[in-house]
């Protein structure tokens, strides 16, 4: 058993190394956030995105723009679906870009994402804070989910306006004392 939580501590050391950088006598954490969401189930046959996806996500990337902090989104980074990457490079890539993140704030609609749940608990391992803007009526249906919420290793802000998710997601980027999480 030792021998495969060793093994488990080494995998999540290379995959996820400690992103804090020396700055004066502390540390201070890259300020970058990931922004996730549906992305294949999202675009039709016709490789056009889900109207309702789009423009919750555009929301909040234009949100994280107006504070002036870097971040990372896959749809801009594949024009919307209009240059998709292949697999094994995308999933690279967003590993990356989730390396590097402060934050990581995830939009859950009407379109199912299981590439943001992974991504969401790939975030929650490695101590980056976590807000899931989740669309009014969606059902809260998984105990995990709710004991990660319970244990205030996520937080979940329900989209009820705009306005309303922009306090949210301010408020959440505001709150330094999270930044970084033991894990």
């Amino acid at each position: 058993m030792n021998a495969l939580i060793g093994r488990n501590v080494e995998i999540k050391m290379k995959l996820f190394p400690d992103k804090r950088k020396s700055v004066g006598s502390g540390t201070e954490l890259k300020a970058k956030v990931f922004i996730s969401g549906p992305f294949t189930l999202a675009l039709d046959g016709k490789g056009k995105f889900h109207e309702e996806t789009a423009s919750r996500l555009t929301a909040i990337i234009r949100i994280i723009e107006e504070t002036g902090r870097k971040f990372f989104s896959s749809q801009i980074a594949e024009a919307w679906g209009d240059e998709l990457e292949e697999p094994e490079s995308l999933s690279k890539r967003d590993i990356e870009e989730l390396r590097e993140a402060s934050h990581f704030i995830a939009y859950a609609g009407s379109v199912p994402s299981l590439g943001t749940w992974i991504e969401m608990g790939m975030a929650v391992i490695i101590g980056i804070p976590v807000l899931i803007c989740m669309e009014k009526g969606i059902p809260f249906r998984s105990d995990f989910l709710k004991g990660l919420v319970d244990q205030n290793l996520i937080e979940l802000a329900e989209w009820v306006s705009e306005e309303d998710i922009r306090k949210k997601i301010l408020l959440f980027l505001r709150n330094d004392s999270r930044t970084k999480r033991k894990t």
